[in-house]
């Protein structure tokens, strides 16, 4: 090998990634260094320096190995042991962390055996390797974090830089419409055209299409934005149009951590929304805001859930003939001892994104079965309360599991509870999800097909699933009186779902005009504020 290369190349290779190279007897204990670097070389790991295995770990241990990993690590490479693991898989590797005075940096221990009495011992930086995206040779997001904390160190950059964080808009629609060959195409092109137009100071992929850069904020202009944003990506005959959104932090206080940073400028490129005109965000002071409100309501979930600071509201739905109320849609509210009302739109989508949401859904399929037993058990009037249920909810077993064994206690509990399912999560459920919607149906259960008609919508949706409801968005009945295409749509679409054996419920019903258009287009029940606000539990049950 060394031949084949020249002992130059091989000499330079060991030199640059080896921090030493060193034979091990593992009867004598006594140590020969190969290779030993500067660094090691000036804190007194060398041959001058250490002649037994047990002065080389406590060098390594007491002088470079990072304080919370010393007392494993040291139980790790005991001799013993290391033969042991050789001879069952033929090495010993451990991944360590170290710091020579110049930021820590990823080490490899390893270890193998030239013959029954010599074991050959390495320390390898493979920082170079965990640090740079494979595909881009760009840094990765441990990289890009390190290399970022040494630059906020200079105080060059304690004004007019900024952190910018960038998005390609529905990149997996691309994907899969063009293929990974053509997604990664994509990537590269994103890639060359943020060094062509922000001269990024530092740059990294964190992963996909998600690249972030710090840059000097004189070049974040508006003009310049507007012309980077909208692409195309061509390929033979094919042409597709894309768009790049950024999300921008400036740097004001570099004492602040990257990882706050990131944060910051992630937050920006969320906040733009599908209809923005623009594709860009600055963080001001209002998302941080926002964004810290978000991280506080998070944290304090599960004590909110114990507390029982979460209520159950009802908004009843009625039978659009006859006005009578013959369903309601339970809605969770937050009632916060400082706060006061919180809206769901502040907390169900943040607990959506952090995997919360199911704790949230599972509290409520409890409430609904538990009052409507209760009202049960006293001989009251119930009616069945439908629960929204997220598509994250499909991929936690535990609500699944907990919800079967609730309707255990009972052989129909369709007069009990429904469940809500928007259409864009439907879209995304997988077979098992699938089985289980097929389950409840077998039991009684009613499905609603929830949002119809909010932009997801399909015939091909009302063709694989037979649910038992549509519930018409609010943005449709809004155009009634408004547009008569969507008067037309609302009218076919009752038709449509009654001929496959479907009720239809309208949402968001405000005006006479909108309640008389329904009731002729044969709509089967209305919820909305025409009727009922959503109440709470007390007022629900006295109303019924």
């Amino acid at each position: 090998m060394r031949g084949s290369i020249g002992l130059d190349v091989f000499d330079s290779l060991v030199k640059r990634n080896y921090d030493w190279v060193l034979e091990l007897d593992i009867n004598t204990e006594k140590v020969e260094f190969l290779h030993v670097n500067k660094l090691m070389n000036d804190n007194g790991i060398n041959s001058e320096g250490v002649k037994d295995y047990a002065e080389l770990k406590r060098l390594l241990l007491e002088r470079f190995l990072v304080e919370d990993e010393r007392e494993m690590f040291a139980m790790q490479i005991k001799i013993p042991l290391m033969v042991e693991e050789i001879k069952a898989k033929g090495n010993f590797i451990r991944t360590v962390h170290i710091d020579g005075g110049e930021g820590v940096r990823s080490e490899y221990f390893r270890v193998t055996a030239i013959d029954d009495n010599r074991y050959l011992i390495c320390l390898i930086n493979i920082t170079m390797f965990l640090d740079h995206d494979w595909m881009t040779d760009e840094y990765s997001r441990s990289g890009f974090i390190a290399e970022a904390e040494k630059m906020m160190k200079d105080p060059k950059y304690a004004q007019g830089y900024s952190v910018v964080y960038t998005n390609i808009k529905g990149f997996k629609a691309i994907n899969d419409f063009l293929g990974t060959f053509s997604g990664d195409m994509i990537i590269f092109m994103l890639r060359d055209i943020l060094h062509k137009e922000l001269e990024p100071t530092l740059i990294a992929r964190l992963e996909s299409d998600h690249f972030v850069l710090i840059t000097r904020t004189e070049l974040l202009t508006s003009e310049r934005f507007e012309r980077i944003c909208p692409q195309t990506y061509v390929e033979g005959s094919k042409r597709l149009p894309f768009s790049i959104r950024f999300g921008v932090y400036n740097i004001k206080n570099p004492n602040r951590t990257i990882q706050h940073m990131l944060d910051r400028a992630k937050l920006a490129e969320k906040s733009i929304s599908d209809n923005h005109s623009e594709s860009y965000a600055i963080c001001d002071d209002k998302l941080s805001a926002e964004y810290s409100m978000r991280r506080k309501l998070i944290s304090e979930v599960d004590s909110a859930l114990a507390k029982g600071e979460f209520k159950t509201y009802y908004q009843p739905v009625v039978d659009a003939k006859t006005g009578e109320i013959v369903s309601a849609e339970a809605l969770i509210r937050w009632v916060h001892p400082e706060r006061g009302v919180v809206s769901p739109a502040q907390f169900i989508p943040a607990f959506e994104e952090e995997g919360h949401i199911t704790k949230i859904d599972s509290f409520m399929v409890g409430n609904v079965i538990d009052f409507n037993l209760a009202r049960t058990k006293a001989g009251k009037k119930i009616v069945p309360c439908a629960v929204n249920l997220s598509r994250v909810d499909f991929y936690d077993t535990r609500l699944l599991d907990e919800t079967m064994l609730r309707f255990d206690e009972r052989n129909d509990m369709g007069d009990l509870i429904k469940f809500e399912i928007t259409e864009s999560a439907y879209a995304v459920l997988e077979a098992d999800a699938y089985l289980f919607l097929v389950e409840m149906k077998s039991m009684g259960i009613s499905l609603l097909l929830d949002d119809f008609g909010s932009g997801m919508s399909s015939l091909s949706t009302l063709e694989s699933f037979a649910f038992d409801v549509i519930k018409l968005d609010k943005g449709f009945i809004d155009q009634i009186g408004k547009s008569e295409k969507a008067e037309a749509i609302i009218k076919h679409t009752i038709g449509l779902s009654h001929d496959i054996g479907a009720k239809v419920v309208a949402e968001g019903v405000e005006t006479e005009e909108q309640l008389a258009f329904l009731k002729e287009a044969d709509c089967d029940m209305i919820q909305g504020y025409y009727f009922y606000k959503p109440m709470t539990q007390e007022e629900f049950a006295a109303l019924i």
